[in-house]
Parts: structure tokens; sequence; C-alpha cells
């Protein structure tokens, strides 16, 4: 029996840290490998978190990604052979396509057996058998309508411009229906063996890397193909990595799932693995089409199809497709041959065990021809995306903030209707850090200044999650580390979403210990390194005013600028609108606060903040925020003896929003720093607009630093 005792406090995530610190390495150029729950600290910390195939199940859970290999295996040293010398030291294979992490690759059995790449692709690609449409009776086919319009819904955290979609009701009942009874096992496997096209699960589970299926039937089906063509156009673009549409590849692989059926997390990769020549240029293909021909729910149960978003993102999401028979998921192929120079890959997704029923799915490709073949091989929408990100990261620092605001642990269930009484299944259980104050700090350092952040946090569970959480975005918690308070709880929050109405309710808990714990200790140390002009601008959430009021004070006298939002109009907020040199508020707080009376009906926005600022001699600028209609702002310009007053409105942009949560947060963050990059005003608008679009793009109350930069051109 192995025992460790250690300090409560301690752990290797926080060595990693200290050490970090010590040598001036930021924890995002870190990777850590591990296999034992005592790492799992340290693999959350890092930039990028290894876990080995023999780790625990809970250190797994904290890396960004888990090797092929266990320790006997000499899995670090292969590991490292690949990032540190660009070795491939995995099976005598192409570049890239074995690589566990991002496609499947063969199985054990195959390995064992010294199979080739060659090999293996030539046994899992064995024999095209019939079309499965023959089968299906003529009449179940439905006619084309003159004008059909499919509804579609994007996959959230993915960047714009790499097409992520499920399209619905692509086939119909009667469609599905003669497909799946066109399956060759349909009516038993032992009719089936020797059939051109079919394959076993036996064998499936050997070919493949965890892979476990009833049966796949390889299929040439030209008329399936050309359906699917016609009704997705809208959804297939044109051109894809500088090649043009081809044709959806009549090539289909039909599988039958049963219970306990899956499929491992991988990448699909592009056929054939080499271009093809034809007369036209070269062909490869860079869509996946995963048809759904049976539904989650009534037909089988579990089964849903995961995609991890863009892990660089402080929180991680996934988002799982419970299918609907017709659906069709629409997908970007990253490439695995040779692998992208953008890690991590953000189209990771898996097949989710089958609890009951049978599951019924066909996949096919669209290839796309290139004008020469290193063009097919080479193109990489994640690398265009990296160049663009590294592109814009590398500007320089626009300055050092602190930041000071709420910490708030956010717990989202989602349902159709949330019951006013009796029991209910939720169909996704989401944990977010969220806070006002988090959330604009976050985005602030994903945009570029160094970032102090100031804010409460308890002794317990949710404040350790956010204190990794702020490690890992880069936040100074020098600070929030003198306010914590160790008997207390972190504020946390219960969200209900409602989705058939969009109805929303926030249970908040605030544990009245967090907020008595003496803050002089923390005021001292902030006041003294404003003192010393460590700081460039404040910035506040308009919340724990009794931190902020004292600290503004010091910042008016050393004309340092503070950046307020204005969330309450009582005598502290009042206060806060005195000291502030910039204020964003919404509209009707904003109108409220001039007006010195209840909110009017429909305030005009430029009479508005025009008064604002005309009331408080000490602002420099104000910004009412509007929702879709935009921002409102009026600012002084000019020497004191010749100040003018500028006027501008700057339009929300038009986005499919993934999730709205901390978008307000966002524009506050985008706002502050045009201030420190001495923008002005109408670009200083245009950089808070197209943060906040970043922020409803990605799930959850953060924004992921690929999508910030793509909305930055």
């Amino acid at each position: 029996m192995h025992v460790e005792v250690v300090h409560i406090q301690v752990n290797k995530g926080r060595s990693l840290e200290q050490l970090c610190r010590w040598f001036g390495v930021p924890l995002a150029e870190v990777f850590a490998i591990g296999d034992g729950e005592n790492d799992a600290e340290m693999l959350t910390l890092a930039g990028t978190g290894v876990a080995m195939a023999n780790a625990k199940p809970k250190t797994k859970a904290a890396a960004d990604l888990v090797l092929e290999w266990s320790n006997d295996e000499d899995g670090v040293a292969k590991y490292l052979g690949e990032k540190l010398l660009g070795e491939k030291l995995l099976v005598d294979a192409a570049p890239g396509v074995w690589d566990a992490t991002a496609n499947i690759g063969a199985g054990a059995a195959m390995r064992e057996q010294g199979m080739s790449f060659e090999e293996w692709c030539a046994a899992k690609n064995a024999g095209l058998g019939p079309p499965i449409s023959s089968r299906v009776p003529d009449e179940a086919w439905e006619p084309e309508p003159e004008k059909r319009v499919l509804r579609a819904t994007r996959l959230p955290g993915i960047p714009d411009g790499m097409p992520a979609v499920v399209v619905h009701d692509v086939l119909t009942t009667s469609e599905r229906a003669g497909l799946i009874h066109g399956f060759p096992n349909h009516e038993g496997e032992e009719v089936c063996e020797g059939q051109e096209g079919y394959m076993g699960g036996e064998r499936v589970g050997q070919l493949y890397r965890d892979r476990v299926v009833s049966a796949r039937i390889l299929s040439k089906d030209e008329k399936l193909a050309s359906l699917l063509g016609t009704r997705l156009a809208p959804y297939i673009p044109e051109k894809i990595d500088g090649g043009k549409f081809y044709r959806v590849n009549p090539g289909f692989r039909f599988v039958h799932y049963e219970e306990g059926g899956h499929q491992a997390v991988h990448i699909d990769g592009r056929e054939p693995g080499s271009p093809l020549r034809v007369e036209e240029g070269w062909v490869q293909s860079r869509l996946t089409l995963q048809v759904y021909l049976n539904s989650h729910g009534t037909e089988f149960g579990g089964g849903g199809i995961s995609f991890t978003g863009d892990p660089s993102s402080p929180v991680s999401q996934n988002t799982t497709v419970k299918p609907a028979g017709g659906d069709v998921v629409v997908f970007y192929q990253e490439r695995l041959n040779p692998p992208i120079q953008a890690t991590p890959y953000l189209l990771h997704h898996e097949a989710n065990d089958i609890s009951w029923g049978h599951k019924f799915i066909c996949r096919c490709m669209v290839d796309y021809v290139f004008a020469t073949e290193q063009a097919a091989q080479m193109g990489s929408l994640n690398d265009e995306l990296a160049v663009r990100e590294a592109s814009w990261r590398a500007a320089p620092s626009p300055g050092k903030v602190l930041a000071i605001g709420n910490t708030i642990l956010d717990t989202v269930l989602s349902m159709p209707r949330v019951p006013q009484d009796g029991k209910v299944f939720v169909d996704s259980k989401q944990r977010y850090v969220g806070g006002q104050g988090a959330n604009a700090a976050r985005a602030m350092a994903a945009l570029g200044p160094k970032v102090w952040f100031m804010t409460r946090l308890g002794g317990d569970v949710e404040a350790e999650i956010a204190r990794t959480n702020f490690v890992k975005a880069g936040l100074e918690l020098e600070l929030t580390r003198l306010l914590t308070a160790s008997a207390a709880k972190t504020m946390s929050a219960v969200v209900t979403v409602g989705t058939a109405k969009q109805h929303r309710a926030c249970l908040m808990h605030k544990d009245p210990e967090l907020f008595s714990h003496h803050p002089g200790v923390a005021l001292g140390a902030a006041t003294a390194l404003l003192s010393n002009r460590t700081f460039d601008l404040v910035y506040t959430d308009g919340h724990s005013l009794d931190l902020v009021l004292p600290i503004a004070k010091q910042a008016v006298k050393l004309t340092v600028p503070i950046v307020a939002d204005l969330e309450v109009l009582n005598e502290a907020g009042r206060e806060l609108v005195g000291l502030a040199t910039h204020l964003i508020a919404p509209l009707s707080l904003l109108s409220a606060l001039c007006s010195n009376s209840s909110t009017e009906t429909d305030p005009n926005p430029e009479l508005t903040v025009r008064r604002v600022l005309e009331t408080n001699p000490g602002l420099q600028a104000v910004v009412a925020t509007d929702s879709a209609n935009g921002s409102y702002a009026a600012e002084r310009q000019g020497p004191a003896s010749l100040t003018t007053v500028v006027y501008h409105h700057a339009a929300a942009l038009h986005i499919s929003a993934v999730d709205t949560t901390g978008a307000g947060d966002s524009f506050h963050a985008g706002y502050a720093v045009g201030l420190l990059r001495k923008l002005e005003l109408r670009s200083r608008l245009d950089l808070a607009t197209r943060t906040a679009a970043a922020a409803c793009l990605t799930p959850g109350p953060t924004l992921s630093r690929r999508t910030l930069a793509q909305h930055m051109d």
C-alpha cells in the first residue's frame, strides 16, 4: 500500500505555478506529463497537460490529451520525441496518421501483426458493396420540392469559417426506414458474412482502436450521394483551403450499433491519404457528412456525438449532439498527415455508448479539387487561424490593469421546461467560473494587458476551481490571496434554462462570512502598487464597492484612469460615478441617474449620455449599452480651455450567437483595452463591440482567444 500525506493547500499544481513565477515562464507555454492522481492539478494548470495511457481516471479527466502508450511502453519518450525532435516514434507509418491523440488509429490486433499503414488502410476500406438505396422501394423516396428550406444549428465553440453544423430533417421518415431495412444485417448477421462490403463487429474491433459496433457495411451509393448533395448544398462551401467543390463522395459507411456500442475520441481523417490525380487537378476530402437514420430517445438511448470545442479557452466545452432521425452533421476534416501546426485540434469527437436499442447511421465525405498535390495535402483552416492569431497576439502588450470585481461559480442546467413542482431530467449540465469582474478580467488578459485581479474567494473547492481557472487565463492573483476567507464559501449560483421559451432563473448563494473578512491588508497592498505606478488603468464591475472606493480615490489623486461599470444606483454607486473617468452602464440606468427619478420609458440615447457627462465633471466619457441596438457614447475631447463633446453610436454586430453570457463584461474589457491602446472613441467602441461578439460565439462566460483573434480583423 502506498500513502502520501501532504498539507491541504500543497499540490504539484501550486508547485508548478510557483516554479513558473520564479523563472518567468507563462503557464500557457508549459506542458506537463503524469499518470497519478497527485498529478491532476499540475496537468490542469499547464498549458498542455498530458496523461499516460495507464493514468488514473481523475488524471485523464484533467489532461488536455491522453497518450496511447503507458509508462511501460516508453510513452514519455515517444511523446517527447514527437514534440521536441519532430520525430514520430509511433509506428513505421505516414506521419501523423497513427497519432492516437488525433486519429482513432489501428486496433491492438493489427499492431501485434505488424501491419503497415498502407495494409491497414487497405483492410479497413476493403470491398465496396452494392448501393443500399437500391434496396429502398421507389415509393419511399420523397420528390424534391421546388423550395425546401432546412433548419440548421451551428456547433458552439468552433471558429467562424470552419464548417461545423447540424442540418435537421434532411431525410424523411420513409427514406430513413427504407435505408435501415436495407442494412445487410437487418435480419441477422449469419446471412451476411462473405457479402461484398460487409464487416462484422468482431473484425471492426480488431481493425480499430476502441470501436465497438454490431456491423459495418461499405457501399457505393451514387443515388444517396446525389440526394445529399442537392439537399445540403447551402451548407457545403464552394471553396475550402483553396480547393473547389468536386462531389459528395458516393463511398458510404453504414454502421449499426447495439447496446454498449461506441467509438473513441478521434479526428476524421481525409481520404484518400494521398490526393488522387484527376483531369481537373488533385482530389481529397474536406468534409464529413454523418447521417442519422433513427432518433435518440425514442429508438435508442445514449449514442450522441460529442464534440470538443477550443480547449485553449479558459473553460473547455463539450457539445453533445443528441441526434434525431434525418439529421446530418456536417463538419470539417482537420489535417492529420502531416499534423497541423496549430494545436490543439478543434473537432475531436466521439460516439457515446448506446444504453439501449439500436442506432443506425451512415457516413460519407465531400471531396474538393485542388490545383496541385501540395495544395490538396497541406491546406488547413487550422493553420490559417493560427497565423492570424499569432499575428494579432504579437502586438505589444498595451499596459497593466487592476481589475476589481465578483467571482461566481455558475452551474447551468438546461431543459425544455423548468417544472414548478416535480422532477425532470436535464438536457445538459455545465459549470462555469463566472461573475462580472472575473469575466471582464479574463477578457482583458486575452486582449493583451497584464491583469491583476482582486476578488473575494472562500476556502472551498469552488475557490480552488476559480483560482486554477484564473491562473490558466494569465491573471495575477496576489491581491486575491490577501482577500481569501478560508472559513467562507465562494459565491455560487444555479442557473436553470427552459429552452422551449428561453425562460431563465438564477438562484444565488452569498455567504455573509465571505464579506465579513476585513480587507485592510489587501487594500493596503493594492494602494501601494497603485502608488508605485504599477497600474495604467483601474477597472471595476460595480460590485465590492468597499474595495473599489478607497482604491478609486487613490487613483484619482494619481490621475490613473478608472473604467467603471455601474450596476446599482445607490449611494455608493453614485459616489463611484463621481470618481470614475469612464462610465459604462445600461441606457435605462444612465437615464435614471441623470433624471434623479424612475427610469424613462424611452430615453433618448444621445441626450442621456451628454447629460450624464455634463453633470459629472470628473467623467471623461460615458457609454450607454442597449443590447441589440448597440452602444452610445459621449466623450470630452481637447484641452480644458477648448473642450468639446464628441458623440458616437456603435451598431451591434449581427452574428449567430451561441451564448450571450458574459458578452457585456467582454464589451467593458474591449473598451478598457482600447483606452490603454489610446484609440479614439469610434475605434474604442468598435473594439469593445467585436470583443463582445467574440464572447457570444464561445459557450459560457469566457471567450476563446482564437475566436477573439478572428473578430479583430
